[in-house]
């Protein structure tokens, strides 16, 4: 693609969006960079299209998906179970930021 190639893009985060949407699935199926899918849900929606994706992209080499919870992660695992998952957590479970940590210097 060539914004990606332009902009010397080397890796894309793509977000799972509430809609059934599938252009993001569409791009990450065509990219040749790597990916990670951001899939925020904390439940199995009835249905959705990430699910028709969900082989596909786990098929691809440097694709892999980011889950805020073990029931997330098994969901996809249920469709592939070679899919690459990390479970990342979810602020509004994990901890909410106060304004001290603004004040933090890293």
């Amino acid at each position: 693609m060539l914004f990606i190639n332009e902009n010397k893009i080397q890796r894309a985060y793509i977000g799972v969006p509430s809609s059934n949407n599938e252009i993001p699935y569409q791009i990450a199926n065509s990219i040749e960079i790597p990916c990670t899918i951001a899939y925020e849900y904390m439940f199995k929606p009835a249905t959705h299209s990430f699910f028709n994706y969900v082989n596909s992209l786990a098929a691809k080499e440097n694709c892999d998906f980011a889950v805020p919870l073990s029931p997330a992660k098994n969901n996809i695992l249920g469709i592939n179970a070679a899919a690459k998952i990390y479970e990342i957590g979810h602020l509004s479970l994990d901890r909410f930021p106060t304004p001290y940590d603004r004040l933090k210097t890293y």
